[in-house]
């Protein structure tokens, strides 16, 4: 049987020597068989508690956090064969870091991004204050303050 891995919550393989940088609370994932990380397994940290929506490529739904009870929203894009080459898949992966490097008040914060089988899985800041486009459509214009405030 193979050696246990044990991973980071980003799944960072941990070694015997970064054990002493743990930190109480700290989450980490133990393969038990020396598998891959799976990022399923950031799933299970959060509970699914309503459906939000739904469009072309897939559904956002509300998720809590089962430690902290942070709210925020998991979305699951279908990606079917549209993802053929391995080149494709790394673009994916290399957005999704350019998102989670993204630090803006009125930019939705991205947390996790990840393949789960033929799905995209987006875990991410919960916005509940709807979405600028209705808001645009419903006012038809920006005042400048508020287009200010937005983009500044």
């Amino acid at each position: 049987m193979p050696p246990s891995k044990l991973y980071n919550k980003d799944g960072v393989l941990l070694f015997e020597k970064d054990f002493a940088y743990i930190s109480t609370g700290e989450i980490v994932y133990l393969a038990t068989r020396g598998e891959d990380f799976s990022f399923c397994a950031i799933l299970d940290e959060y509970e699914i508690i309503r459906k939000l929506g739904e469009g072309g490529f897939g559904e956002v739904s509300l998720g809590r956090h089962r430690e902290n009870k942070s709210e925020v929203a998991i979305k699951f894009m279908d990606i079917g064969t549209e993802l053929s080459s391995a080149s494709l898949i790394a673009g994916i992966y290399k957005e999704a870091d350019a998102l989670k490097a993204l630090s803006h008040k009125h930019i939705v914060k991205l947390y996790h991004g990840f393949i789960d089988g033929k799905r995209f899985v987006m875990i991410m800041e919960a916005a509940h204050g709807g979405q600028l486009l209705d808001f645009l459509k419903k006012n038809n214009v920006f005042p400048e303050p508020i287009a200010r405030e937005i983009i500044l």
